[in-house]
């Protein structure tokens, strides 16, 4: 009998500590070559990295951002996330290919601050770059948010990046990152 309660005692243990540990969540461009790994911890703040063809391009980097609502960097949860394949074909008539094919991956990681507040970090491999961008729902009911401090990390010096941000009808689509 003391058997059976030391070992169910040891699963639970098991399974509490493996809530405990890290998760890591990879996408990859539609060819397989470019991929995204997104890191979590409960004693580290969220990171990603990439590589392409086993080739580290950028090392693993922080995410996040301080705002005037929350701090979304230190104590960030991932609560789910959902890969979704992107395939669509649109015309600009002023650029050299007229017809562009676009293919990629998105990869949407739902994070919760220890306050319960919510912000989602949105990921796009395609075969040749990946852009992400940071959308916090409306929270409280504020529908504008101040970023206080930038927690996004980009430890690379050869590569070539875009920032922006924009605002979306109900919540801010901050700092598109494109590698």
């Amino acid at each position: 009998m003391n058997n059976i309660k030391k070992i169910i005692s040891t699963l639970l243990a098991g399974c509490c500590l493996t809530s405990l540990m890290a998760q890591d969540v990879v996408v990859k461009g539609p060819d397989e070559k470019l991929q995204l790994v997104v890191f979590t911890s409960p004693t580290e703040k969220p990171s990603y990295s990439i590589t392409y063809n086993g080739k580290t391009m950028l090392e693993k980097s922080p995410l996040g951002m301080n705002t005037n609502i929350g701090d979304f960097a230190k104590g960030m949860k991932l609560t789910g996330h959902a890969v979704t394949p992107i395939d669509t074909v649109y015309r600009q008539d002023r650029i050299k290919t007229s017809q562009v094919h676009y293919q990629a991956n998105e990869l949407n990681c739902h994070f919760e601050n220890p306050k319960g507040q919510k912000i989602d970090v949105v990921f796009r491999v395609s075969n040749n770059d990946v852009a992400f961008c940071y959308t916090l729902p409306r929270q409280d009911g504020k529908g504008s948010v101040t970023v206080t401090a930038e927690e996004t990390g980009f430890p690379a010096t050869d590569y070539y990046f875009l920032v922006s941000a924009k605002r979306c009808h109900d919540r801010m689509e901050a700092y598109k990152t494109q590698l």
